[in-house]
């Protein structure tokens, strides 16, 4: 994490020098300085309040919809002959997310102090560690321009992807909280009222409306008891998911379960092809690839299974050999990982696969988004439905005894 310090100094002709500069060490300001010719009498660091105070109004973590054009544009400047230092200064000012505009404030000072880009985003610490790694072998290997731009891509079609998903679940949300709310209202506005007109007649109440009035009595009395139970709950599976075995647990069962289980295996098929197809096109050899791969999935699950399966391929097993061992990948992946090592050809291979399962997942997402609609309409007319004929049927026998009193 990068630290602001406070120096008093001299340069080479005896003038005093003030100024303050970022680092994630007082030793390395006092090198740095020392190299430009200041010489070091009093440095200090910020006060921590003050840091807290300076990042308080900024979010420390990137949004991830600022990463594409972050990496286009800056390959795009380096293409055309654009200095890297002059290209941060550009984008600086053009990116509107205040954390992105941070780091690269951060990384524009470390690159203007010698480091290389890619060292200077890993002191950094904001940007994604497999990009990171990435635009480190572009730098080796020359093609730094070429890493960026399929940084770029990559990020655009996650967030594609993302998205999406956010677009399918937008309706039912929609609805589930609509039918909550119209239920909470029905229990503390129209519940007591119902209540008061069906006691004149509590004798002659059919017995399925009779219970049904006193578990909906029942819930509205307990309802604080029930609002903190799901509190806690919901307060607990978070933090647990939030631990390494918590986390582990969550996706087993997300892998595994049936009305989950394929959607989430796309999606994490999607991700692993794509991850380790643009890190074997930046150059990294599989090992490492796979090792990255696999962190930046996110998914400590598969961490836990690819420990040994990293080993395996260490000591001279096939990456096919190994996936096919776990049920949660599918069988035409596995077939296309098995191609690709026969062709020598796996990066080309992992591209495609993720562009074939993105084809696939994008056309459950509208078949799903097809089915929900009526499905939540013919929900919503139900509990309608249930709700009013709760509501008339009293009021029927209620006019049925009027009428049998005339």
């Amino acid at each position: 994490m990068l630290k602001q310090y406070y120096y008093h100094g001299k340069n080479s002709f005896g003038k005093t020098i003030k100024g303050k500069m970022k680092h994630y060490s007082k030793d390395n300001v006092i090198t740095y300085l020392k190299q430009q010719g200041i010489w070091i009498f009093h440095i200090k660091e910020q006060h921590p309040i003050l840091d807290r105070l300076e990042n308080f109004f900024i979010p420390k973590k990137i949004p991830k919809k600022e990463l594409p054009l972050f990496f286009s544009q800056l390959s795009t400047m380096l293409a055309i002959g654009i200095p890297l230092l002059d290209a941060l200064h550009i984008l600086q000012s053009q990116v509107k997310s205040l954390s992105l505009q941070k780091a690269i404030q951060d990384i524009y000072i470390l690159v203007q102090q010698g480091y290389s880009l890619s060292v200077a985003m890993k002191i950094q610490g904001q940007i994604p560690l497999f990009s990171i790694l990435s635009i480190e072998v572009g730098e080796k290997s020359g093609n730094l321009e070429l890493t960026l731009q399929e940084l770029g891509d990559y990020y655009e079609q996650s967030n594609f992807m993302l998205q999406q998903i956010k677009t399918a679940l937008t309706y039912p949300l929609f609805v589930l909280v609509t039918t909550f709310l119209v239920f909470i209202a029905f229990i503390y506005f129209l519940l007591p009222i119902l209540n008061d007109l069906l006691s004149t007649i509590h004798d002659s109440i059919s017995p399925f409306t009779l219970i049904l009035l006193r578990f909906l009595e029942f819930i509205k009395k307990t309802s604080w008891i029930w609002i903190i139970v799901f509190f806690l709950l919901a307060l607990f599976l978070s933090f647990y998911k939030k631990t390494f075995r918590g986390a582990k647990v969550w996706n087993y069962f997300c892998l595994h379960l049936p009305m989950v289980k394929e959607w989430t295996t796309q999606r994490m098929v999607i991700r692993f092809s794509k991850t380790l197809g643009v890190l074997l096109g930046s150059g990294i050899p599989l090992l490492p690839a796979l090792e990255q791969t696999v962190s930046v999935l996110g998914n400590p699950y598969i961490q836990h299974c690819f420990i040994q399966s990293i080993q395996n391929i260490r000591a001279g097993s096939t990456l096919s050999e190994e996936i096919q061992t776990y049920s949660f990948f599918p069988k035409k992946f596995v077939q296309m990982i098995v191609l690709g090592e026969q062709t020598g050809d796996l990066e080309e291979m992992m591209k495609r696969a993720s562009k074939i399962y993105e084809k696939e997942l994008n056309l459950q997402y509208k078949q799903w988004i097809a089915l929900l609609e009526p499905l939540f309409i013919l929900f919503v007319a139900f509990f309608v439905g249930g709700m009013l004929f709760f509501i008339l049927q009293p009021m029927m026998q209620i006019l049925n005894g009027i009428g049998e009193g005339f």
